[in-house]
């Protein structure tokens, strides 16, 4: 996870917007928006995650685990979230956001886009 100061640097060095800091702001200090629950054929599990310093929700082993741990292992990967942000001002129904992020490392390897 990026310290304060590592974020605002990589915040000024992409150009964002005031608007888009602030939703990334927003979805870096939301907690989990719900804690995940198991269906009939859904496994659930909590990951450790040491780029991130908290535990990270899964639904299911094939996908959202494989995908913890694709970004925990990543090094182009800076950071990674639980499903935590829903639109300040929603239209019903209430989805979460996505946001693509893509931008250059200062290695010579491209980085990649993802949601968050």
């Amino acid at each position: 996870m990026l310290t304060e100061q590592q974020y605002v640097c990589w915040c000024r060095s992409l150009g964002l917007t005031q608007q888009t800091k602030a939703l990334l702001d927003q979805i870096r200090a939301a907690p989990p928006a719900r804690r995940v629950g198991g269906g009939r054929k859904n496994v659930t599990g909590r990951y450790p995650s040491r780029k991130m310093g908290v535990t990270i929700q899964f639904e299911s082993h094939s996908n959202e685990l494989a995908a913890v741990l694709e970004y925990e292992n990543d090094p182009d990967c800076l950071e990674f979230y639980d499903l935590n942000v829903a639109p300040t001002n929603p239209s019903p129904p209430c989805k979460p956001h996505k946001v693509r992020l893509s931008g250059h490392q200062t290695s010579a390897r491209a980085s990649r886009s993802s949601s968050l």
